[in-house]
């Protein structure tokens, strides 16, 4: 009997997706022929009211809904769980005492919660639902575990009694490398709620039966899909109870200070340290964590850092002081979701005596307000930036202004302006100057067009050694042979052509220049010369007249002959050639000519191996192009052979000789070792070894060093050694440029801050890698 219910909607009815016994057996379910009939049990209650349907625990299937398909007993009827169905399978499932009961591989399945349980029971309002008996629920990436659960399918709630829940890496936001286990008295949580909570629980990354640590705590809360808060919970290693910490912890995906335990370390700038970061829950929406150093040589440093997302608000604030070294540093970041359409973005830092940048002292902010509409995108930002140091000083301040709207068809004009106004020295003067760009464009069935203007105002400064160009305005037009019905020159030979008319003021000797211009690019088809053979050629000519009364042209010509020997040999005979002649006042129509012929030749086999010899002669500069050799080889399924070489046919030497050798064993070790080797002196200028060794499952040795062959000792060397200790991670790590050595211990479960060990004192990364050669 379907009815239309009224809000709030009625409980589901259940229904049992398996083969549908013959449709005039009313009661219980059918039972196979050789299994016992359940006892008798009473009729379901019959439908009083037109508001509510009674649960259907006949073992029948659903009537069909209005304009849905009739129940086909040799189809597939078997519906999916939705707001209005509790579907269940088991050996059994009968009703009995005001319940539906199943038993046997129960399976009930409503909206995203799946139960399986040897046995469960469903109140005929089928609202309520209790498993017995090897009981696992599963809603979107969370799994329970337990003896007994009970569920409430109108709310969606749920409480587990001696249970245990894994919270899987895809339910968090940003992903983790090992599951959350929670192991409690009882666990109760709601679909769609942002709170999960279990009482008398210990939470683990560990998936053993006796994990190797765990803290354990009265109340464990699990917020939205980031935060684990156990509060003032023990410490658990091995079963034994370490110490209780006398605050809550927070243990979250966004953060990068997930610490239990301080970083030990010492380097050159702070001596002997302890860094130590603690996490603290502010809001549901927002997490904070205080920091605590204490430096040998820098003394005692305090910080603090806050993550916050509210409403239309996200952002960070972070600053940390050492008060022996007066130093400090900051930064805010703020996004602001003003409306649909307009965001802002602030962003502030301050550094002053870092202790690795020298007496330094530098403030920096931007703010940038974004309007995105249907036909246009408006930006609007400021940025003001100050350093000092003991030698020198600047500062800037600048507004940049740009707007870009679309009209009907494919018009489209965009406009920017930049406000700068800058000072480099403490000495010297300021300078203010303001650029504005404004273009139009549109495109045509036959050719596109643009008008463009550009400008420079100097307000303040000498700006007599300042380059620029200003369009006053410029015009131009493009068309090629397609666009033209397919039109070729002399009906053979394709063409792309600009034509450019513009008025000009070329600083910094601010002379004035109008002039009238049309570049035209011919050809670029192929040719085919035999079997072996293809030919490529192109050419392109350039005429320019200006105002005062000069002019210039420019002629030039390219070809292109590949050849092809087998499968494996290639050639290219490559000819250049380009005239100028006149004169322009404009430095941007200034070019150069040029007449040289290249040769390479190439020898490749397809995953195994490639070679390249290049060379040529310079008809300009009368001189010979160097040869030069490429090419890589793979010498076996884990190494891999790289090599550069070059000579000078004119200077009649030699160029270093680079070569690479990487070894490569999928899970357990990488190598690559690279070399430049002078041969003309036949001595080793420099090498670099990197890798990554996992001497076994447990142990992982990584390393970067870089060796200088003309002082003969290494430059740089950084290693990395981790142990891998089942749910924790610890890791030692030395860098020799700081002089510095770190011990980091965490949670592999969750990340904590560790700062990139492959990088230098000025920031940056330490790699192995083919050099480029002269």
């Amino acid at each position: 009997m379907d009815h239309q219910p009224p809000a709030p909607p009625p409980p589901p009815r259940i229904t049992r997706p398996s083969t549908p016994p013959e449709p005039q057996q009313p009661g219980p379910a059918a039972a196979p022929e050789e299994s016992p009939a359940p006892e008798a049990s009473p009729e379901p209650a019959e439908d009083t009211t037109e508001d509510q349907a009674p649960p259907q625990a006949t073992g029948q299937p659903p009537e069909p809904a209005d304009g849905g398909p009739a129940a086909d007993a040799e189809g597939d009827w078997r519906p999916e769980p939705s707001e209005e169905n509790i579907l269940i399978d088991a050996d059994e499932v009968f009703y009995q005492a005001g319940a539906t009961v199943a038993r046997g591989n129960v399976t009930v399945r409503y909206r995203e919660i799946t139960v399986t349980a040897d046995e469960a029971e469903i109140d005929e309002d089928g609202v309520w639902g209790v498993f017995h008996g090897n009981v696992t629920i599963r809603t979107e990436d969370i799994e329970t575990t337990a003896e007994l659960i009970r569920v409430n399918f109108e709310t969606e709630e749920w409480e587990v009694v001696g249970g245990r829940t894994a919270l899987e890496p895809d339910f968090f936001e940003q992903g983790v490398a090992e599951p959350i286990y929670v192991r409690a008295q009882s666990i109760t949580g709601a679909e769609g709620e942002e709170v999960i909570t279990a009482h008398k629980g210990l939470a683990t990354s560990c998936d053993l039966e006796k994990p190797h640590y765990g803290l354990r705590s009265d109340t464990i809360r699990l917020i939205g899909d980031d935060k684990v808060v156990l509060e003032k919970p023990e410490l658990r290693i091995l079963g034994n109870r370490i110490f209780r910490y006398p605050w809550d912890v927070v243990l979250s995906q966004r953060s990068r200070n997930n610490r239990l335990f301080p970083e030990f370390g010492q380097n050159n700038v702070e001596g002997y340290y302890a860094k130590l970061a603690y996490l603290y829950l502010t809001t549901s929406e927002a997490n904070s964590y205080v920091r605590l150093h204490l430096t040998q040589k820098r003394g005692i440093g305090l910080g603090a850092d806050h993550y916050y997302r509210l409403g239309s608000h996200h952002g960070e604030a972070s600053i940390f002081f050492q008060p022996d070294e007066q130093a400090i540093s900051g930064r805010a970041r703020d996004t602001w979701q003003i409306s649909r359409r307009v965001t802002s973005d602030l962003n502030l830092s301050l550094q002053r005596n870092s202790g690795y940048a020298g007496a330094t002292q530098s403030l920096a902010g931007n703010l940038t307000f974004r309007r995105r509409g249907d036909t246009s995108n408006t930006t609007l930002g400021f940025d003001r930036s100050r350093t000092e140091s003991t030698y020198s000083s600047s500062s800037r301040f600048t507004t940049n202004l740009s707007h870009r709207q679309r009209l009907p068809g494919d018009a489209s004009w965009d406009l920017r302006a930049v406000l700068r106004r800058s000072r480099f020295g403490a000495d010297r003067d300021p300078t203010e100057t303001l650029e504005t760009d404004l273009q139009f464009q549109d495109r045509g069935e036959w050719y596109d067009w643009a008008v463009g203007a550009e400008r420079r105002w100097d307000f303040e400064g000498d700006a007599s050694s300042s380059f620029g160009l200003d369009r006053l305005p410029e015009v131009v037009f493009n068309t090629d042979s397609r666009r033209l019905g397919n039109w070729k020159l002399l009906g053979k030979v394709p063409m792309r052509a600009s034509v450019r008319a513009g008025h000009f003021v070329q600083y910094p000797d601010e002379e004035e220049v109008s002039t009238a211009s049309l570049e035209t690019n011919l050809g670029g088809g192929r040719t085919g010369l035999g079997e072996s053979f293809t030919l490529t050629t192109t050419g392109t000519f350039d005429q320019a007249f200006y105002s005062d009364g000069s002019a210039r042209y420019r002629v030039g010509t390219s070809m292109n002959l590949d050849g092809e020997f087998g499968s494996r040999w290639y050639s290219r005979l490559s000819h250049r050639f380009a005239t100028v002649e006149g004169f322009s006042p404009l430095r941007r129509g200034y070019s150069g000519k040029y007449n040289d012929i290249t040769f390479s030749a190439v020898r490749q086999d397809p995953n195994r191996s490639r070679f390249e010899l290049t060379g040529g002669y310079d008809f300009q500069d009368e001189r010979w192009r160097e040869l030069r050799l490429r090419g890589w080889a793979n010498a076996s399924e884990r190494d891999r052979l790289e090599l550069v070489a070059g000579y000078s046919l004119d200077r009649a030497i030699w160029r270093p000789l680079q070569m690479r050798w990487t070894h490569a064993v999928p899970w357990d070790l990488y190598l690559a070792l690279s070399s430049r080797y002078d041969l003309d002196d036949e001595k080793l200028t420099d090498a670099d070894l990197e890798f990554d060794w996992r001497i076994d499952s447990r142990w992982r040795l990584e390393g970067l060093t870089t060796y200088s062959g003309y002082r003969e000792e290494l430059d740089e060397m950084n290693l990395r050694l981790t142990r891998d200790l089942h749910c924790w991670v610890a890791n030692v790590t030395y860098n020799m440029e700081l002089d510095e050595i770190r011990v980091n211990l965490g949670i592999k479960a969750f990340p904590f801050e560790d700062r990139d060990w492959t990088l230098g004192r000025g920031g940056a990364r330490l790699g192995s890698y083919q050099q480029v050669y002269y």
